[in-house]
């Protein structure tokens, strides 16, 4: 079983609604349905994580997502359906930027992600998360302390994907499959000397703007939020369309999401 190059993926049809300006789309991947798409791979993307969501409870068979993992019954939910009928996938409201922390397009994405592979993501972002405080702590002689969601979300997160053959407990090897992992992740050094190259501090209002703009990403919404109704629907769970998450005021800025559509291939 070979692995393939891993990372990020964006399909080649959505580059314009999100209006990328980034790499051209030269990667082919295809896909577990057989097709091939076209698209833009990142094996190691800078990016401010805007909003994160509880981990959801996604049965297996058709990939409806029946619960919330953090609620008052979740853990005894996903207990009895087993880890063989059910897995957790979280989502997470992405912007792209380059080098030089400038954005890659002008709307959000989002990343879907599940089982052993958003459990490697998550734990590195929380590990990112408390580096990013110790520096700043450094670099502004202040005291290391807990910081809110909205100094993390100036932050620049950069982790870096790589192939990893799970799950690993698995005895027959037909029953493994390759699944994109975050191995590293690029980090501000301890002193806070580079502090800045991890933080874009200008863009506190842009940022702002954007999550005025997809309040049903909130986790607050639970399991009726907009992007978990666009989830099942492209499963085929959801008793009718739903509109991708969600159309800005001004019907000028959307939040694009596909279950394929910035999956990391596994």
């Amino acid at each position: 079983m070979e692995a393939e190059k891993v990372g990020l993926f964006i399909k080649d049809k959505y580059l314009a609604a999100i209006n990328w300006q980034g790499q051209e789309p030269t990667h082919k991947h295809t896909f577990s349905s057989g097709t091939p798409e076209m698209g833009v791979l990142l094996q190691s993307p800078r990016m401010h994580i805007l909003d994160v969501s509880p981990r959801y409870i996604e049965q297996r068979d058709d990939g409806k997502i029946v619960g919330v993992y953090e609620s008052p019954d979740g853990y005894e939910m996903y207990q009895a359906l087993g880890k063989d009928a059910a897995v957790l996938r979280r989502f997470y409201l992405l912007q792209l930027v380059d080098e030089n922390n400038h954005n890659l397009h002008s709307v959000p994405i989002v990343l879907s992600i599940k089982g052993v592979a958003s459990s490697k993501f998550g734990e590195a972002y929380k590990q990112f998360q408390r580096e990013l405080e110790v520096a700043f702590a450094r670099f502004t002689n202040a005291t290391v302390a807990e910081k809110r969601a909205e100094f993390h979300r100036l932050g620049v997160f950069q982790p870096t994907f790589t192939p990893s053959l799970e799950p690993k407990e698995a005895v027959n090897q037909r029953d493994k499959s390759w699944v994109a992992v975050v191995t590293s992740y690029k980090s501000p050094n301890p002193d806070g000397s580079d502090f800045l190259e991890f933080f874009s501090e200008g863009k506190e209002i842009d940022i702002q703007t954007t999550m005025q703009a997809n309040p049903e990403f909130s986790h607050r919404i639970g399991k009726t939020s907009t992007v978990v109704a666009e989830h099942n629907r492209l499963v085929g769970a959801a008793d009718m369309p739903v509109a991708a998450l969600p159309p800005s005021t001004a019907g000028q800025a959307y939040t694009a999401y596909s279950t394929e559509m910035e999956e990391l291939p596994y």
